[in-house]
């Protein structure tokens, strides 16, 4: 593959002809060519969920046993309330669909929520550059092609609707014009926001490091230019909705899990956040079974913060600075370094074996005992440093948008070092960003390496 991807290289470089076809069908035709490859590629993935589709393990099994038997011990439930969302969520969106509860629908959920992630996302850089359309739809593709997690049906995929609805609510914010357009997209904005802190609260990111960026930029502007009437109306007036907005779905998503008698939830449980912060300081930074056992062994919520508190600190004075140092490079590096996003990583991820026939074909793909899973791996990781050495080449494209995606990266990235990470499976909330930034800076990135490809010559 390696060999082939060279010869393309070489044969569109040396062979005009190659290259003006490849111009005409892809550049010229694009309006043409892009959206015929997406509806390929969403074909494709309704042909992958159809011939992979298999109990997951981990918690999105637990979920799905809650959703098919909710008189199921709640002790998970209770420890783990975060979750809480995802299952009303997924019980909601069944009743909606009118679909019954199996892996088959449940994965139809999560390629639901990663399709309309992606429609957002294009939606996106529609409003702040409509001439990137066409490469936002061919690096989309790419994207979906290589993501088998639709057939997870987990927060991980779910999230993903709300995180970009917050990017494209943002962007309409910022970039358009009309105002009743800008506040009705704050109050979008503030109802996405809620529903991606009750799904995954570090997946919003990007609307603090908005803040920051603003908030910055607001800094270099003059006493007069901040409380003017133009600064009211394109500033503060959205981000009082935004706020208010955004409280009231939390409020009302509280309200409704004390109302609820679908599943019962034992306030007092849950685990203390600083308990995942010193659980990610341990091995790899990731999930500890020896450490939940002892904290959940401790009944009183007092009595579990403190003990989280005094492992944080024996942890970090075993390390010592230069070894806390080296212990979050080498976490940064499990968090961030597989591109297949922590494919088969969890524990009883994929427990049935590889079938029979067309379906075994694609599962060879996928399942761990799969004899192409290789392969899978190998085209992931592919996809993945592209992405990454795009973002790298094209640094010098500096809007306020672009920094506030970047920001929205460090700060994703350094929440991992912060709590419980140790595999890359958590980044899948972030990657609209890592797309949409992606998109806006190929164009600097190809024309670095053009320059970069003309000074070898």
């Amino acid at each position: 593959m390696i060999i082939l991807l060279i010869l393309l290289i070489i044969v569109y470089l040396k062979v005009s002809k190659f290259r003006m076809v490849c111009k005409l069908l892809f550049v010229k035709y694009a309006y043409v060519a892009a959206p015929t490859l997406l509806v390929l590629i969403l074909l494709w993935q309704l042909l992958i969920l159809k011939q992979t589709y298999t109990k997951i393990g981990f918690d999105a099994g637990l979920i799905h046993n809650f959703l098919k038997n909710p008189h199921l011990s709640t002790s998970y439930l209770s420890t783990y309330p975060n979750n809480l969302f995802l299952l009303f969520f997924q019980k909601y969106l069944l009743n909606f669909f009118n679909m019954k509860l199996n892996w088959l629908n449940a994965g139809y959920l999560s390629l639901i929520c990663t399709d309309v992630s992606v429609v957002l996302n294009l939606l996106t850089v529609g409003v702040i550059n409509k001439r990137k359309i066409n490469l936002a739809i061919y690096i989309h593709c790419v994207f979906l092609f290589l993501f088998p997690m639709i057939i997870v049906p987990y927060s991980d995929t779910m999230v993903l609707p709300f995180v970009s609805a917050c990017l494209f609510a943002s962007s309409c914010v910022i970039y358009l014009k009309n105002e009743i357009v800008r506040i009705g997209a704050a109050i979008f904005l503030g109802g996405s926001l809620s529903g991606a802190y009750l799904m995954k609260p570090s997946s919003i990111t990007p609307i603090i490091a908005m803040m920051i960026v603003y908030g910055l930029y607001m800094c270099t502007l003059s006493r007069r230019e901040i409380f003017s009437r133009e600064m009211l109306e394109k500033a503060f007036l959205p981000i009082l909705f935004i706020f208010v907005f955004a409280g009231i779905g939390v409020v009302s998503f509280n309200h409704y899990t004390e109302e609820q008698n679908f599943v019962h939830v034992q306030k007092g449980m849950a685990l203390p956040p600083i308990h995942f912060i010193s659980m990610g300081m341990i091995g790899k930074g990731g999930y500890n079974q020896e450490d939940v056992r002892r904290t959940l062994s401790l009944k009183k919520p007092e009595a579990r913060r403190k003990y989280s508190k005094e492992v944080m600190n024996n942890r970090i004075k075993q390390m010592g600075p230069l070894g806390f140092v080296k212990f979050l490079l080498f976490k940064n590096y499990n968090n961030t370094s597989d591109g297949s996003f922590g494919w088969n990583v969890e524990g009883g991820f994929i427990t049935a074996p590889v079938g029979k026939g067309s379906r075994g074909f694609f599962q060879s793909f996928l399942y761990p005992t799969g004899k192409r899973l290789g392969d899978f791996y190998w085209f992931a990781q592919l996809g993945w440093s592209t992405i990454l050495i795009t973002i790298i080449l094209g640094y010098d494209n500096r809007t306020r948008y672009t920094q506030m995606l970047r920001l929205s990266i460090l700060g994703g990235l350094l929440f991992l070092l912060i709590f419980e990470g140790g595999r890359s499976r958590y980044l899948i909330q972030f990657l609209p960003m890592y797309l949409i930034l992606a998109i806006l800076v190929f164009d600097n990135a190809k024309e670095r390496l053009t320059r970069v490809a003309n000074g070898l010559r």
